[in-house]
């Protein structure tokens, strides 16, 4: 009878013991599975605002001789949006704000310098995974 006690004792203890493991290892690939959800996140939005860099430079030298058009935007600020990878599928916001540089406060042959501040964040639904935004001021000028 103390031999099939006992038994039961170390059975349970054991039981327990698998369980906690098994508890600890769930949780253990779970935060791993974020975490690495999250760096992934971060890479896109990192190639992103490479691309939208690329783009406020195109629209730059779209804009045209500074001298004929009095230079790119002539308005003191732009705010362009933008959705990646559609408007339809809005998975990444991208904005893009021209700032038009004081010509007066700017080197003679900077009168067409203009700040474009770029940001990027997860849209809606990749908000749930990780909120991730990222912002960089950039000059454009000759």
């Amino acid at each position: 009878m103390k031999k099939s006690g006992f038994s039961m004792i170390t059975a349970i203890i054991f039981i327990i013991l698998v369980s906690v493991v098994g508890v600890l290892t769930l949780q253990s690939s779970k935060s791993t599975v974020s975490f690495a959800a999250r760096a992934y996140l971060k890479e896109q939005v990192e190639l992103i605002m490479d691309g939208a860099r690329a783009k406020a430079l195109s629209r730059w030298f779209e804009s045209g001789d500074p001298i004929v058009n009095s230079g790119i935007m002539s308005n003191a600020k732009i705010t362009e949006n933008y959705y990646y990878p559609s408007n339809s599928d809005r998975k990444y916001l991208i904005t893009i704000e021209y700032t038009k540089v004081d010509s007066s406060k700017a080197l003679k042959f900077d009168k067409n310098t203009v700040l474009a501040r770029i940001s990027v964040e997860t849209g809606e639904a990749l908000s749930k995974v990780a909120k991730i935004r990222l912002a960089r001021d950039y000059t454009i000028g000759n």
